[in-house]
């Protein structure tokens, strides 16, 4: 710990084992410190101050020093919800027309899209909380969007249907109509989409809009899904044991 200690203290340190008055010094240093504001220094100070082990002390107990140790930490929890206080404020508020079933930031942080009970889906700029596009050709309520990795795609999900949007415009480019789905995701490459439900998984084309069923002799209900960051592996997992595939 003696290190860290700034080099303006650095002298004291030759005397530790000489001179037990300077475990006093140490705890009028660490007071100063924290008169100045410098409450990490402060707590450097008096914890060296204090012996490292108290069933075998290494030096003598000085209650002053944790008295400041004591002073400096919680003026420095008081600084810390003054911080947090100010820095966390609510900027606006995305209105909806009913209850908001998925939410969720564009990768690259601009946008954020809102999923409703009424089956209306609307992106939002996230700078301004200003509406980009609403999305309302949904016939039931929406469950999940999710963004594309480039964050020009999203894909919603509701009842049956799966829809595949262009953010930019707000025009819908694809209508999977295969299949419900408890949870979907992209391929890093933006290129696939694999879609999930209890008793099914599908891989979905983007470009061409063709599907596949994934099929295995394992009979079990699918919790969650991932495709891992080369878009080579698909993996769901089960109850007890997880599935993967091979992209």
């Amino acid at each position: 710990m003696i290190e860290v200690i700034p080099l303006k203290y650095g002298p004291i340190f030759k005397q530790v084992f000489s001179q037990p008055k300077v475990f006093n010094q140490l705890a009028s240093y660490a007071e100063k410190e924290i008169k100045k504001g410098n409450l990490m220094t402060a707590m450097l100070l008096a914890l060296e101050a204090l012996p490292k082990d108290m069933s075998k002390p290494d030096r003598p107990y000085v209650v002053e020093a944790k008295k400041q140790l004591f002073h400096a930490v919680f003026k420095f929890s008081d600084m810390s919800e003054i911080f947090n206080a100010k820095q966390i404020s609510e900027r606006f508020i995305l209105a909806g027309d009913s209850h908001i079933n998925h939410i969720a930031f564009s990768p690259d942080g601009k946008m954020i899209v809102t999923a409703a009970n009424s089956g209306n889906v609307r992106l939002w700029n996230a700078s301004n909380g200003q509406l980009i596009h609403s999305l309302t050709e949904h016939e039931d309520s929406v469950s999940q969007a999710v963004f594309s990795p480039d964050s020009q795609m999203l894909a919603t999900s509701s009842s049956w249907v799966i829809h595949l949007w262009n953010v930019e415009n707000g025009k819908q480019l694809h209508k999977f109509n295969l299949t419900s789905s408890d949870m979907l995701t992209f391929s890093p490459d933006g290129l696939t989409q694999a879609s999930m439900r209890k008793d099914s998984i599908f891989l979905w084309n983007i470009e061409s809009s063709e599907s596949i069923e994934l099929h295995d002799d394992e009979q079990g209900i699918n919790h969650h899904l991932a495709i891992n960051p080369n878009g080579r592996l698909l993996a769901v997992s089960r109850k007890h044991y997880t599935l993967l595939w091979n992209l």
